[in-house]
């Protein structure tokens, strides 16, 4: 057992791994390593390498800010990735030789670029660049003429191609008033399959409606549109040409659990996995377009999975007897047979790190990168499972402090997770707002339940919080706490609970109905839905769970919103906001604040200057954990029995 916890400065410093990239002979594997914070506002990132044919890691980019999203050409001889390592927040497009050396800008923008694709024979780059700042724009700032005219004024993300030798972007998408949300190369090169959407904003681009066309490159045949469609993720076509295949939703919640395919030459999409009682995070093509192959999550675990095109067949896409046990944090890189693959992996007990695998095979471990905190001891979390009042079988993970001992009595903290469309898994809970690992390290039980309205469990468990928001979802943690406690090594007069958005919104709604919890923790979370809908970045939010908007029903908004509980609260709360949080308006937490104010419990409202929804910056993130820390420890007393 480590000698002491893991400190808030070592949890704003994990090296956390995204995006490995596998070039096509299978031998080397590019990834983005960051840390868990950020200096200042700016992000910060490198690209670094794996050979593996020498067992070899090291830093492949020095930038001085955020190098990103690698791909590398057919041939494996180039690598093409974004940066802005000229001007914070101006990304433009560089490549770099597979050997290494001098990146080389090959296209300058002023605003946002993303998404480079190489053309199948490598002659040519696509990628989606934001609409820059107007040279009348930028003097009216200056001049102080900035008034702003809310949702208008769209700066529009475009698809443009250029050249992978050198020249000059050409722009593919027509002049429009519509914003590309995502695009993939035609197998012959001829052309693209693009999504867009009517603006850039967070509620079109989440719900839609999404405009599937055909665009061509240089054969003059004219654009051809393929379906309108609700919210889309990955459209990626077949090998063969023949069928894009993209993930979206399989029930009412705008949540993109499934995967759908649709014909090129006409007809109507269908859902390949509709049924499946899991979630699909991502997915690729097989070679042969008979197979795709995808990672998700069922229940508590990580899936690797193959799906069959034609009949719908789900099976593993790893050795049948390979037991569930950690969580995929990437999509799945396969080199050209489609035979070999990389991941991000990560369990309850272990960082993220880089894995390899084969078809049919196992997962090896590539790299190390947390290896100086290799003598922290974890805790492991257990699957549990218990009935809610309805009968409802619901899961969740249990930690047990580090150093359990049997017949002593410790605190309990009730973690709830956001969205309400996702969930706890067998992952690494070890940041600003996962807080399993460092609080069992402190002493602590955590609970961490995924009630109805999770993801995990398919479409129709999702849906449960449909027209009943926080509800039954309140009955699963409720009677999941009970299950721990009859479990005998928790103390019911020490208990906590806490959560980040909708973990705070929940935090808000279950101390309006219960005084069981000592203290809680809000993190960004609704506490008026009557003011919430005109406030946050996503409106239609609202029309995933119940049948009208707040306009139009205010009294169902009324019964679940929990400032107009508050009355009968008498549980110390501590609540954290992002300044410039637009997903959960600063407001939200200001009302909790002022009505708890009102009822006269003890509360303490922090403000984050700069920070959205999530809490970015080194010193806010310290700041955070360490309040985070002190306030279970004031009212839940861990080591004392």
């Amino acid at each position: 057992m480590a000698d002491t916890p893991l400190s808030p400065e070592q949890l704003a410093s994990w090296k956390i791994p995204r995006d490995p990239q596998m070039t096509p002979d299978g031998e080397r594997i590019v990834f983005v390593l960051a840390e868990s914070s950020k200096p200042d506002e700016h992000k910060r990132s490198t690209l670094w390498m794996i050979d593996t044919t020498q067992d070899r890691v090291w830093q492949f980019t020095n930038g001085p800010r955020a190098d990103s999203e690698p791909q590398w050409s057919p041939d494996g001889s180039r690598l093409a990735f974004v940066s802005d390592r000229k001007e914070p927040e101006k990304q433009s497009l560089y490549t770099i030789p597979r050997g290494g050396g001098e990146a080389t800008t090959l296209v300058e923008w002023k605003s946002e670029v993303s998404s480079p694709r190489w053309s199948p024979d490598g002659r040519q780059i696509a990628f989606i660049a934001k609409d820059p700042e107007t040279d009348d724009e930028a003097k009216r700032k200056k001049d102080r003429h900035d008034e702003i005219v809310v949702e208008t004024n769209y700066k529009f993300g475009r698809l443009y191609v250029v050249p992978s030798a050198g020249g000059e972007p050409r722009r593919i998408t027509p002049e429009e008033q519509a914003h590309v949300t995502a695009f993939d190369w035609l197998p012959d090169g001829t052309g693209f399959v693009v999504a867009s959407v009517a603006t850039p904003l967070v509620d079109n681009i989440g719900y839609g409606p999404t405009d599937l066309r055909c665009l061509p490159f240089d054969d003059g045949t004219e654009p051809r549109a393929l379906a309108h469609l609700g919210a889309i993720d990955e459209p990626r076509i077949s090998p063969d040409g023949r069928t894009v295949a993209y993930r979206s939703k399989s029930g009412r919640v705008t949540e993109a659990d499934a995967i759908w395919l649709l014909p090129m030459d006409g007809g109507d999409p269908h859902c390949l996995t509709k049924g499946y009682e899991g979630l699909i995070e991502s997915f690729a093509w097989a070679p042969g377009s008979r197979q795709l192959r995808f990672s998700g999550y069922e229940n508590l675990h990580g899936a690797l999975r193959i799906v069959d095109v034609e009949t719908g067949a789900i099976a593993p896409l790893l050795a049948p007897d390979q037991k569930p046990h950690g969580s995929f944090d990437s999509a799945i890189s396969f080199d050209a047979s489609g035979w070999r693959f990389a991941i991000v992996r990560s369990a309850t007990d272990e960082p993220e790190n880089i894995w390899l695998g084969e078809v049919g095979g196992d997962l090896t471990r590539a790299t190390d990168l947390n290896a100086d905190l290799a003598g922290s001891t974890f805790s492991r979390g257990e699957a549990i499972s218990w009935q809610s009042t309805d009968g409802l079988t619901i899961h969740g993970l249990l930690f047990r402090p580090v150093g359990f001992q049997e017949g002593k009595k410790y605190p309990l903290v009730v973690h709830i997770h956001g969205g309400p469309a996702w969930l706890w898994s067998d992952r690494f809970l070890c940041n600003w707002h996962d807080w399993a690992q460092p609080l069992a390290q402190r002493g602590y039980a955590v609970f961490l339940p995924n009630p109805r309205g999770s993801t995990g469990r398919g479409a129709d468990f999702t849906d449960r919080e449909a027209n009943d928001y926080g509800g039954m979802e309140l009955h699963d943690v409720l009677t999941g706490v009970d299950h721990v406690v009859s479990l005998g090594f928790v103390d019911p007069q020490r208990m906590g609970v806490g959560g980040w958005s909708h973990g705070g919104y929940m935090t808000n709604w279950t101390i309006t109905q219960t005084d069981r919890f000592k203290c809680a923790i809000s993190g960004a979370g609704p506490s008026n839905f009557l003011s919430d809908q005109g406030q946050n970045d996503i409106p239609r939010f609202n029309t995933d769970y119940y049948d009208r908007s707040v306009y139009e029903d205010l009294d169902r908004y009324l019964q679940r919103t929990p400032v107009a509980h508050v009355a009968h609260v008498r549980t110390p709360t501590l609540i954290l906001h992002g300044e410039k949080d637009e997903r959960v308006a600063l407001p939200q937490g200001q009302e909790m604040y002022r009505a708890l104010q009102w009822a006269g419990v003890e509360t303490q409202l922090v403000i984050y200057p700069r920070e959205p929804h999530s809490i970015g910056e080194r010193a806010h993130q310290i700041d955070l954990a360490e309040r985070v820390f002190a306030w279970f420890e004031r009212f839940l007393k861990p080591g004392v029995e």
